[in-house]
């Protein structure tokens, strides 16, 4: 065998070399997607994603979009690689050490938020949580749901009508009669999730911070974007609104989650602190803007409430997997 003084690997941006010595007489050399050393040498789980029975492979990488179909209508969910990210998302809203959870992206670095904004960390989310953990990851749907016109049943396919005009309650209802077995179930998407989903976009460089947190025109269906429609447009309608394989997280229509704000008035403005109490309401959460909205105000990191019974056209939402 001839021996070189010197060898050289060249790759494209975005790729790395990690060494790894399988036998005393053999050293494997592979090429995979750029990351840190501390990510390279983590149990990686997520590069290998689970597929639950009903859905089958795609296409795409776990590192830029790795997409299942469900083989009974063929939607399509793209797997979100949570073990791949830096740990600082909180499900306390005090600590911020949890890869799985919301995220903290504005100006106060000691609390989640200066607002009262809440999500059960039990149940469904805690059991997500331990899928997580599990399998890696998990999937969120590749397109904002739309209706079935035969089945009235959710599903997530291009080139369809965004399902607006629900409330939150009906989008949570609508979003666990996609999937209802013992082994998969379907929910209307978390902030958890939703976050984990940004943090991925940020850090394998899809979308930039600014792009997610502070302007997110560039990347969604904004009012007076550079092509404006002034209406929802059909789901996937562009890869300019696509980012690692999910679209329309920005702009077209925002999107209902499980996440939630309780609104407390002041108690000085009622005779007692019970009368206050009595004026507590909830509203719901919606994120990533809407065709009516600039995306430099409404980014798709952005925090909006509703009503939990309000109904809008601009508002449709997202589900997730739950894999036991």
């Amino acid at each position: 065998m001839k021996r070189y003084n010197e060898i050289v690997f060249k790759a494209e941006h975005g790729i790395a070399y990690q060494c790894e010595q399988t036998s005393e007489d053999e050293l494997v050399i592979n090429a995979v997607a750029d990351m840190s050393l501390s990510k390279m040498f983590r149990l990686r789980r997520y590069e290998t994603p689970e597929i639950p029975a009903g859905y089958r492979y795609a296409y795409g990488e776990w590192y830029d979009g790795y997409v299942i179909e469900r083989i009974a209508d063929g939607s399509l969910f793209t797997w979100v690689p949570v073990g791949y990210l830096e740990a600082n998302g909180t499900s306390n809203g005090i600590t911020f050490d949890e890869q799985f959870g919301r995220r903290n992206w504005n100006i106060y670095k000691d609390k989640f938020s200066d607002e009262d904004y809440y999500e059960p960390c039990v149940g469904e989310l805690l059991m997500q949580s331990y899928s997580i953990k599990k399998y890696g990851g998990f999937y969120i749907s590749t397109y904002l749901i739309s209706e079935n016109a035969n089945t009235g049943k959710p599903q997530s396919l291009p080139r369809q009508v965004p399902w607006t005009d629900v409330g939150l309650e009906k989008a949570k209802m609508i979003a666990a009669t996609m999937e209802t077995g013992s082994e998969v179930k379907s929910h209307l998407v978390y902030g958890a999730e939703y976050d984990t989903m940004l943090e991925w976009f940020i850090e394998t460089k899809s979308k930039s911070h600014e792009e997610v947190v502070l302007d997110s025109s560039t990347w969604g269906n904004y009012w007076k974007s550079s092509n404006p429609m002034y209406k929802p447009l059909e789901t996937g309608s562009s890869d300019k609104y696509c980012a690692n394989n999910i679209y329309d997280v920005a702009g077209n229509v925002d999107e209902w989650t499980q996440e939630y704000k309780i609104s407390v008035p002041d108690p000085e403005k009622y005779a007692n602190k019970q009368d206050a109490e009595q004026k507590k309401r909830a509203y719901g959460v919606v994120r990533g803007g809407s065709f009516r909205v600039y995306g430099h105000s409404f980014p798709a990191a952005y925090r909006g409430e509703c009503g939990v019974e309000e109904r809008f056209n601009t508002t449709g939402f997202r589900i997730a997997l739950f894999m036991r």
